[in-house]
């Protein structure tokens, strides 16, 4: 295994309403006024502590950040965003979008999360030792975001309403065999919304996968998993300890590995033999630390045993 140092380079956005329009709107802080440009900025090299949750339906990802080492000019204008935020809800507009990417200069770079900014302050409590903490939620934009309502004067196969939506929404769509009648209807309300209610209907599970560019509606049929990729989690792929029984089935913990899908086939083998078989995964965490000694830089699996899926060593 070649080892080489982790980094976390985190992207903040600017939402249309807080960018200046010649002489009218807000100022343009000066932190999104450098290098970066097309109002971003990007930060390396930083010391960062990042927790990172993906999941799918009505529970989306969502990332809790401690940003060190940035300066005073920079913190005051990061954490005057969130107040800018507050003042105005979280939409298209107001919002400002938190990218994260994680990885090394062996593995490469890799999108682990994208979402609105839902809170932004300095953490002075541990001075001098001072970071910006940042709360980001993938789920939020969709929840407010509203799309023209959608009717179907005839029954419509979902995947294909669900598609439609996704290209409203400047989506890539990921349909996984779905084909499902479901029967004529008019649907209303934000983006989440609409798509709940077709997958309810349909028995369809679902996720927005911001990982991709652009962001992906991957859906699948309730019961199954999400694709036909199965991962191997064990000592040989980076496995770290033994797999941890729970309600639903085990978790697991392995070497950052942002390849593995919320929805996907996991196929764990342990000396735990109880634990062994297929499962599929309900939840994503990424716990990453970069410069700092012995830091963290793990991902663990919430596994589950489908109805048709019966563990198999």
């Amino acid at each position: 295994m070649t080892f080489a140092p982790k980094v976390i380079t985190p992207t903040f956005t600017l939402g249309a309403a807080l960018q200046p329009v010649g002489a009218v709107g807000p100022s343009l802080p000066a932190t999104f006024t450098g290098a970066s440009g097309n109002n971003t900025a990007t930060f390396s090299g930083l010391r960062c502590h990042a927790d990172i949750q993906s999941g799918g339906g009505q529970v989306q990802g969502s990332a809790q950040c401690r940003f060190y080492g940035l300066t005073p000019s920079v913190l005051n204008d990061l954490s005057a965003l969130s107040l800018q935020i507050q003042g105005q809800g979280v939409n298209n507009a107001s919002h400002t979008s938190l990218t994260i990417q994680a990885g090394d200069a062996v593995a490469g770079m890799q999108t682990v999360f994208v979402g609105p900014v839902l809170e932004s302050w300095v953490d002075a409590s541990g001075e001098p030792d001072v970071c910006l903490s940042v709360a980001a939620t993938s789920g939020a934009l969709g929840a407010v975001t509203a799309i023209p309502a959608t009717s179907f004067g005839a029954p419509v196969d979902a995947a294909v309403a669900l598609a439609g939506i996704a290209k409203q929404c400047g989506l890539n769509f990921e349909r996984n065999g779905v084909s499902k009648i479901i029967p004529n209807g008019y649907l209303w309300g934000a983006v989440n919304q609409q798509v709940d209610k077709i997958c309810e209907t349909a028995s369809l599970e679902y996720t927005v996968d911001f990982t991709t560019s652009p962001p992906t509606l991957a859906i699948w049929p309730r019961g199954t998993a999400r694709g036909t990729t199965i991962s191997v989690i064990s000592p040989a792929t980076g496995m770290v300890g033994s797999p941890q029984f729970n309600a639903q089935g085990v978790n697991v913990t392995l070497a950052f590995n942002p390849t593995i899908r919320f929805g996907e086939t996991v196929q764990i083998q342990s000396q735990v033999l109880a634990a062994c078989g297929r499962f599929f995964v309900t939840g994503v965490w990424h716990m990453l630390e970069s410069e700092t000694p012995g830091g963290a830089w793990f991902t663990t699996l919430a596994c589950s045993v489908l109805p048709n899926m019966k563990p198999s060593m």
